[in-house]
């Protein structure tokens, strides 16, 4: 949990309760963040999507998250959920996002994304 003052506050009122051992699942737990803000959204889960991250991506240890790689994000509010879950993600370090058409609420989830990560092409 990012910042670890987070962590100490949660615990204060869990303590039973051991959050290190929560496993992320895999990526990060970019798949269980990208379900949980479709449902915020009211968008329903891309299974495909979810595949490929917990099974390609994670077999291969892709740390480049790159948009062309999805099929059929035509609909740019799919796009809101998984640049949600890119934005507490840690497990990608590089976004590539590229011919995309944006809402203004994705271009302001991307200028947020962009800030936390280092290298966006």
């Amino acid at each position: 949990m990012v910042p670890p003052t987070r962590l100490s506050s949660v615990t204060t009122f869990f303590p039973e309760f051991d959050f290190e051992r929560v496993p992320m699942g895999p990526c990060g737990g970019f798949s269980r963040t990208y379900a949980s803000l479709c449902t915020y959204h009211g968008l329903p889960v891309r299974d495909d999507i979810v595949w490929d991250m917990d099974n390609i991506v994670f077999a291969n240890a892709v740390k480049e998250f790159n948009f062309a790689e999805l099929d059929d994000i035509d609909n740019s509010k799919d796009i809101l959920p998984i640049l949600g879950a890119l934005d507490v993600n840690r497990w990608f370090t590089s976004l590539i996002i590229r011919d995309t058409k944006l809402l203004p609420e994705g271009l302001a989830a991307l200028s947020t994304v962009v800030q936390k990560h280092l290298r966006v092409s």
